[in-house]
């Protein structure tokens, strides 16, 4: 099971997979170049699957690596920094990049770092509205306690 995770940098992809495959925080990492591969074998109640996360760097610059990575995907993370709202801004583009071809895909919205709430810049109630219009389910996460992460990789 293919998942591509998609956010602009220093939103938390990172974290939040390494969290999910190796039950692991690092506050400090160095940056994604490109695209990151991890994966995790999960238990999906009748039968064992291994589930591969694809982290994609950024937006505007890799555009066509986007696109290449993501293909034949099951599943795509759209994360944004929820005191970032320019993270959250440019997941419009991500999701029109990706609209033509994998309509079939499972999409989630996740905002992170929810434990920073005093400088939130992107209300739940807005990024819950634009997971709605665009089809999609939203979900807070804080990576390094592991909040909500069983249940979005559970979807």
């Amino acid at each position: 099971m293919k998942i591509v995770v998609i956010g602009e940098t220093q939103a938390g992809k990172t974290s939040i997979i390494s969290r999910f495959t190796h039950d692991i925080f690092e506050a400090v990492r160095p940056f994604t170049t490109g695209a990151q591969f991890m994966e995790k074998v999960v238990d999906l109640g009748t039968k064992k699957e291994k589930m591969q996360l694809w982290e994609l760097r950024g937006l505007e610059q890799f555009r066509e690596v986007i696109k290449f990575y993501a293909r034949g995907a099951h599943g795509v993370l759209f994360v944004f920094d929820i005191t970032n709202r320019e993270s959250f801004r440019r997941l419009e583009a991500a999701l029109t990049l990706l609209d033509d071809t994998h309509s079939h895909a499972e999409k989630l919205l996740i905002g992170n770092k929810i434990d920073r709430s005093s400088e939130r810049e992107v209300a739940a109630d807005e990024a819950e509205a634009f997971a709605t219009a665009n089809g999609m389910r939203y979900y807070e996460t804080v990576s390094y306690t592991h909040l909500t992460l069983p249940t979005i990789y559970s979807v």
